[in-house]
């Protein structure tokens, strides 16, 4: 069967489907499109400081967002602000900073001792608060930790206000 051509009634000469036309009244045609993969497991968290950090903290700290508003599938913990890995497969996680007016916060997506992403909000020349958000996906393996930490030494707080939360999530893409 392998080049063999399908041949409908009807059908049109450019793809050997069924010409609409040629079809009778009334008839829907539906194509099934059969599934692949099911998932195994959700697993998603969305978590959130909620007022600001008092600052300035030291590069390498931790950012420990404690308020978790979405916890499917374990792996979070607010206690210290790190994702342990329950399933192997490829994840998508994001962060958001922000730093204050005349402030620096430069932060590190980390996926156990290696730097997978970075951002920097920097408003130390501004009276106006510095916003910056990541987004990436990666591969990981059950047992890895992922967390934000910061890259240098902040200038000022670590920012979290009621509408402009600093926020980490994460789920299993696949």
């Amino acid at each position: 069967m392998r080049n063999k051509k399908l041949k409908f009634e009807g059908a049109n000469k450019e793809n050997n489907f069924p010409n609409p036309s040629k079809t009778e009244p009334g008839l829907v045609q539906k194509r099934i499109v059969p599934v692949t993969s099911l998932p195994i497991q959700v697993i998603a968290f969305h978590a959130y400081i909620p007022k600001d950090s008092p600052g300035p903290l030291p590069a390498h700290h931790i950012l420990k967002f404690d308020v978790v508003p979405l916890y499917k599938g374990n792996g979070y913990n607010k206690a210290d602000g790190i994702f342990i890995v329950p399933v192997s497969g490829t994840y998508v996680f994001t962060w958001a900073i922000m730093s204050h007016a005349h402030g620096t916060v430069g932060t590190q997506l980390m996926k156990n001792s290696d730097v997978i992403g970075t951002r920097l909000a920097d408003s130390t020349t501004s009276t106006v608060w510095d916003f910056a958000t990541g987004t990436v996906a990666a591969n990981a393996v059950q047992g890895d930790h992922v967390f934000v930490q910061l890259k240098i030494n902040s200038a000022g707080n670590v920012g979290s206000i009621p509408y402009s939360r600093t926020t980490f999530s994460g789920w299993l893409l696949h």
